[in-house]
This record gives C-alpha cells, structure tokens and sequence, in this order.
C-alpha cells in the first residue's frame, strides 16, 4: 500500500482507533509509522496508554486547516518525502 497519512479517529462506531490500528499493522505493520489520531474526546487513561504504546501524533478535533495542513507537513517531512500528499478517502 502507498499511503503517505493515515488520518484515524480514536472513537468510532464499530471499532476503535486502537482497534483498527492493531488489524491494519497485522496485515501491513509498514503503515505504522503513518498513522496519525484525531480525537475530540477527553482522553481516557486507556486512551493514553495507547498513545504512549504507538507513539503517534494526536490531532485534537476541532482542528484548523492549518493545524492540518501543519500535521502533514510535519508527518510528510518526517519520512522525507519530497511529493505532494495525495488525499484519499476510505470510501
């Protein structure tokens, strides 16, 4: 897969961002360095384990266009990559 972000909420209806994590890097462990979680929940003790677990970035909801655009600069310098991010949905 060639995805340069993986934008992914921590609380979601039929599974959660810990959740999903964990089932996509048992099947492609190589993204896991590309994700980055949103949440605009407190955050809970587990929550924080998680985070402290995986050591990716948190993008606190609501968020600006430029603390976004800020957050790919930033993910997008970290793997020193010299293209323009593609956006793509999940759907």
């Amino acid at each position: 897969l060639d995805f340069d972000i993986v934008f992914c909420d921590l609380w979601m209806p039929d599974m959660d961002g810990p959740g999903f994590y964990d089932a996509i890097l048992e099947i492609h462990p190589e993204l896991a360095d590309r994700f980055v979680f949103m949440s605009g929940a407190s955050a809970t003790e587990a929550t924080r384990t998680f985070i402290d677990r995986v050591g990716r970035p948190i993008l606190d909801k609501p968020f600006t266009i430029a603390n976004l655009v800020a957050m790919v600069e930033a993910r997008i310098g970290e793997r020193d990559v010299d293209r323009v991010p593609r956006v793509r949905s999940a759907h």
